[in-house]
């Protein structure tokens, strides 16, 4: 377990070992036609399902349907407009204000008349909503314009699901892929669609599939009394055999929060020198690309 305390370097707490699906730009999309029992108009129930983690809660897209649907988040507030049938920012008092760093498991149910949103499985509030619009529903269905965020999961169903569903899926209790029209696992499938219709999704810009993982690393300094130090340890970081040390390094107490080492060491370089360096365990983190395409 890491140790929460511990340095972290462009990561965030929720992905100490996970899956996610990352990018920053309009990133993925899947046709309508792909889907062709669903409408975001108003017109047909449906119940929308998403694990997601931001890492910028500004502002972004989490899944929209254009001059249908959308639902987003800005400033850390969840919102919805559903085009001529409904428009809502959820507050703080009711939804409560999302920060990065954390997993949140979001559901909103549309049943023909009310709107209501879930978080983790646990009701939060409903709305009633104008007539359905008319329009015809044509546009491509995009996931995560202009977010931040990974996701674990993307699950669209035809119909309202009732609670005791819904608080399946936030438990991850067995729910069947086949009872979906959209149904993505990043973790365990990647791009590949677990329902019946077998939805083809494209991805763009800088998108990623990564496995994100902490690494635990020493950062040191040495003593600068030694003359060419630094100049010895650039030209040891810039060949390919990595950089080591003999010597005695013992543990010192520092603010209790990091593990502090410091003593006497043989640098591995191409002429050793003894000298005197202290640092401290540190956690950063990794991320590895996992290998897409069509037949995940």
């Amino acid at each position: 377990m890491t140790n929460e305390n511990e340095t972290y370097r462009d990561s965030f707490k929720a992905l100490l070992t996970g899956y996610g699906f990352f990018g920053g730009w309009d990133y993925a999309h899947f046709p309508a036609s792909g889907v062709p029992e669903l409408s975001l108009r108003g017109d047909k129930p449906f119940t929308l399902f998403v694990t997601l983690c931001f890492k910028n809660i500004q502002g972004g897209t989490i899944l929209e349907q254009k001059d249908m649907f959308q639902l987003g988040i800005m400033d850390g507030l969840i919102y919805v407009i559903g085009l001529d049938w409904c428009s809502i920012k959820f507050s703080e008092s009711t939804l409560g204000r999302f920060t990065p760093q954390c997993w949140y498991k979001l559901g909103l149910i549309y049943d023909g008349n009310l709107l209501t949103v879930y978080l983790d499985g646990v009701k939060k509030d409903s709305f009633r909503c104008k007539p359905a619009s008319k329009r015809t529903a044509k546009a491509e269905l995009v996931i995560g314009e202009k977010l931040d965020a990974y996701f674990k999961d993307f699950r669209i169903f035809d119909r309202a699901l009732p609670d005791e569903q819904m608080q399946q899926l936030a438990s991850n209790e067995e729910f069947r892929p086949e009872n979906s029209i959209a149904w993505f696992d990043f973790a365990r499938t990647g791009r590949k669609d677990q329902s019946p219709n077998r939805v083809k999704l494209t991805t763009k810009a800088f998108c990623r599939i990564v496995i994100v993982k902490p690494v635990r690393q020493f950062r040191f300094n040495i003593n600068r009394k030694y003359d060419n130090v630094e100049e010895m340890i650039c030209e040891q970081f810039n060949m390919p055999k990595p950089i080591s040390f003999t010597g005695c390094i013992g543990s010192k107490s520092g603010s209790g929060q990091r593990t502090q080492l410091a003593g006497m060491v043989s640098l591995g370089t191409p002429k050793p020198i003894m000298c005197e360096i202290e640092g401290e365990i540190v956690t950063v983190w990794e991320s590895i690309d996992i290998a897409q395409n069509d037949d995940m």
